[in-house]
């Protein structure tokens, strides 16, 4: 079955614009499978369409985009009017202001056009209100006239700027009384025309019209003259036209009348008979047109009817109340429903839906009701007294004791209405992507040092961040668990218990070793470890284990499940069948001296942090945000004279404790100094949630890190180590190098950056391919600056680029005789970095070293 998805777009009366890709981050997200052949038909030209196309076009998907009218832009243009009043100019001018940013706009999309396209911004402001001010008695010729007017005044400005020098800086004040002067207006015509100017191009924060330079008006790739900017008349249209000149498919005039879809294709159908077919179909239309039925939709999904819908409102989010004995809170709302059917039945559970009680309804319509006669409102009749349908919100109320609150996590209110059709426990996907509001639930956290209580919204209005929702969401959380992202007893019970499915042991092997059996293989040539109970003899497997042969021999001789089933994928986990050679059989008196544990014996200073046996605890000192995913993280040893341990490539684990007491283990390198006292760096890249993905384990357990936090950490560990002056060891092997290739992955430059750096200090030729999304996902780029011979790739670059674009091609990596191609990243890109290599003459055995 194809997908329609339904996108509005909203453009507020002299307000900002919303589009395409800003909508579709708040909505749920279809997955468009991104072939050579896909089709994706766009239906509707305004800002959301265009940008979608946009998108979708830089993704190498085709598109069609049809728009009913015979230009695009939609709202942009729109130009509403009441008896000669304008009431709604659509999205015509640019607007923002100079400066500062007001929280409200910073995720609006537009700023990114306008400083790729360096156009200045402007806004009107309420102070200079020209309709307060008429030069004739009637509002539509006073409009017209001052419109007329504008348009006279910006050709004289264009005439007279045109023979000045760059140099001028006259305002378009100047020229604003200039013109009046020649028009001989008289003072009322004077103000209203001054006031409409100011109106049109001033700056919100009151900067006067003769701040603003007239001069270099026309040039819209300018950004400033002198110390003001350029302010560009219709600035949208610019930007609709930047976003439209680079699409392929645009068809203008075609009235979309009738949509079918199948389980094969989408057909869309045209006013004059045309037909297109297609993969998906996205419509971005207004939603007004979909509620005039002007578009056919087969099969039918029109929502006449709403479901149950109840909310919240007070506790308000982020409030904060007292604990106090013998006193209650009025918590309230309001509730609704489609199809004019009567809301029956409201109630709250404090404890997560197992209890239920019932709150008061209240119903305003039923006033209406009581009345003996028909009042009328606005012109019409209101027929109240002869209807049993209810149309209007219903607000319900429940007082609850505070006490009983404090001992709750949150509080969740359903609905039910008379036809007994209750609300839904869970939101759902719809076409829409809206109108499935599922149980509306606050949470309760109790406040740290102070005898109170606060409650979190879902949510909060608008583009801004906040609510229980957004915490989820980073924490790694999924929203559709059946306990909103949280969990409870039960599930985290579950998890906790929950084993591998991976086969890792060789059923038809009956084989009993003892613990003492086990302690004494524990050398390289011998080494059996202990997972789950069973043991392996991984003897053969040190030379191919991509950690290095130390992390096995260190763990050889014990029971290793905690730290193997941590750090290892599924496919390592199924390795293991091979080396099965037995079931362990414990021992409680040596069971302790088996297991790993951390040391905890911090009286005795000693000069090197890390332990290759023992978990340390280090103190995170320090945490900066990098950028969107990426965050630098300083921590602190156990004493100012102590050195963290780690020679040049090799890598130390970390061990997290995650909200389901499940440890976490991961394999970092530090960018620190190897000789750096009483702290190390770490740069780290987290994988939040997004879409289907849900978060990465650690990475939720570093996004909760906070100052004063500790982790654990064990190491050093790894098969590669540069030596310096050109010496490197590789699993045992030793060799001496001249040049260094070497090609990064987003943040696999972390991996290598200490070689890099090494490396070239001591005078070898090295070379840096880092490879990377966007521009802003690069990481450590002011340290990568200082290095020569480091170029950037992106796979999505901007306009004005001019390093490398998408893969690494066989002439960025010319072989050598006498040196070494190092590559850290994804496990895909390693992959193919190796094929390349090998075409490109590179002895990959030998050479190819991958982290």
């Amino acid at each position: 079955m194809k997908i329609l998805l339904f996108l509005s777009l909203y453009t507020l009366v002299y307000s900002h614009l919303l589009p395409f890709h800003s909508r579709i981050k708040r909505s749920t997200q279809v997955k468009i499978s991104n072939t050579s052949s896909t089709k994706v038909l766009i239906i509707g030209g305004g800002i959301s369409g265009l940008e979608a196309a946009r998108l979708l076009q830089q993704n190498g998907i085709q598109t069609l985009l049809l728009e009913a009218r015979n230009r695009t832009g939609g709202r942009i243009w729109s130009i509403r009017s009441k008896n000669g009043l304008v009431l709604d100019m659509g999205a015509r001018y640019i607007h923002g202001i100079r400066g500062s940013i007001p929280s409200g706009l910073l995720t609006n999309p537009i700023w990114d056009y306008t400083q790729k396209m360096n156009i200045s911004i402007c806004t009107a402001t309420g102070e200079h209100n020209f309709l307060g001010s008429y030069p004739f008695d009637n509002i539509s010729d006073s409009i017209s006239a001052i419109q007329n007017w504008y348009d006279e005044y910006m050709i004289f400005v264009r005439d007279e700027t045109r023979l000045l020098p760059s140099s001028s800086n006259i305002s378009f004040a100047y020229y604003a009384n200039l013109f009046a002067q020649q028009k001989n207006f008289t003072q009322k015509q004077h103000d209203a025309f001054y006031n409409y100017v100011y109106f049109t191009l001033a700056d919100r924060e009151g900067a006067e019209l003769d701040a603003v330079a007239a001069k270099g008006y026309l040039d819209i790739t300018s950004t400033h003259y002198g110390e003001e900017p350029v302010i560009c008349d219709k600035g949208y249209m610019t930007i609709t036209d930047h976003i439209a000149k680079d699409l392929t498919n645009i068809r203008l005039k075609q009235v979309v009348t009738k949509i079918n879809y199948t389980n094969n294709d989408v057909v869309v159908s045209t006013k004059d008979g045309e037909v297109y077919r297609a993969d998906y179909v996205l419509i971005t239309v207004p939603l007004g047109v979909l509620k005039s039925k002007q578009i056919e939709f087969y099969p039918p999904y029109a929502l006449y009817n709403l479901n149950v819908q109840s909310v919240i409102c007070y506790p308000a989010h982020e409030e904060i109340i007292e604990i106090e004995e013998n006193k209650s809170y009025n918590i309230r709302g309001y509730a609704y429903n489609g199809g004019g059917i009567r809301i029956g039945r409201v109630e709250i559970s404090l404890d997560q839906g197992r209890t239920w009680q019932l709150a008061k309804i209240d119903y305003p319509e039923d006033l209406y009701r009581k009345a003996t006669y028909y009042p009328k409102l606005f012109g019409g009749k209101l027929d109240m007294p002869d209807r049993e349908q209810c149309f209007c919100w219903c607000f319900w109320n429940i007082e609850v004791p505070i006490m009983k609150l404090s001992h709750a996590k949150d509080i969740i209110v359903r609905a039910m209405d008379e036809n007994m059709n209750i609300q839904p426990r869970d939101m759902y996907w719809n076409v829409l992507s809206m109108l499935n509001n599922c149980w509306h639930r606050l949470t309760i956290t109790k406040q740290q040092n102070v005898n109170a209580l606060k409650f979190d919204h879902p949510t909060v209005p608008a583009l801004t961040k906040g609510g229980w929702m957004e915490k989820v969401k980073e924490e790694g959380g999924k929203l559709t668990d059946g306990f909103w992202g949280s969990g409870s007893v039960a599930t985290t019970h579950l998890q906790e218990k929950k084993l591998s499915t991976i086969k890792m042991i060789n059923e038809s092997i009956t084989r009993v070793i003892t613990e003492e059996e086990l302690s004494q293989h524990n050398k390289d040539s011998d080494a059996w470890i202990a997972v789950n109970k069973y043991v392996y003899d991984v003897s053969k497997y040190l030379k191919d284990h991509p950690g290095g042969i130390d992390a096995i021999v260190l763990a050889s001789g014990m029971d290793a499940s905690d730290n193997f089933m941590a750090i290892h994928s599924d496919h390592a986990k199924g390795i293991l069948i091979k080396y099965h050679i037995g079931i362990l059989k414990t021992n409680t008196t040596t069971k302790d001296a088996l297991i790993d544990k951390t040391n905890t014996n911090t009286n005795t200073q000693r000069d090197i942090f890390l332990d290759q046996k023992q978990w340390r605890k280090a103190i995170l000192k320090q945490k900066t945000v990098l950028n969107h995913d990426s965050v630098y993280l300083t921590f602190a040893l156990e004493h100012a004279n102590q050195k963290l341990g780690v020679p040049i490539g090799k890598h130390l684990y970390i061990r997290c404790t995650s909200k389901s007491n499940e440890k976490i283990i991961r394999p970092y390198t530090p960018i620190s100094e190897v000789d750096q006292l009483g702290e190390f760096d770490l740069v780290i890249k987290l994988y939040r949630a997004s879409g289907n993905r849900s978060a990465g384990k650690m990475s939720a357990c570093i996004d909760l890190l906070k100052e004063g936090d500790t982790v654990e950490c064990k190491g050093p560990f790894g098969g590669f180590e540069y030596q310096g002056n050109g010496v490197i060891s590789n699993r045992g092997i030793t060799q001496k190098i001249k040049k260094l290739t070497i090609i990064a992955g987003g943040s696999g430059v972390t991996g290598i950056y200490q070689i890099l750096r090494h490396a070239y200090r001591d005078g070898i030729e090295c070379d840096l391919i880092y490879c990377n999304k966007m521009e802003e996902d690069i990481l450590l780029r002011n340290e990568l600056d200082i290095l020569q011979h480091v170029r950037y790739c992106l796979s999505r670059q901007p306009d004005n680029w001019t390093g490398l674009r998408g893969h690494i091609a066989q002439s960025y990596i010319k072989p050598v005789q006498d040196g070494l191609l190092l590559c850290c990243g994804p496990p895909k890109m390693m992959n193919s970095i190796c094929k390349t290599a090998a075409k490109a003459g590179w002895n990959v055995h030998d050479q190819f070293i991958r982290f």
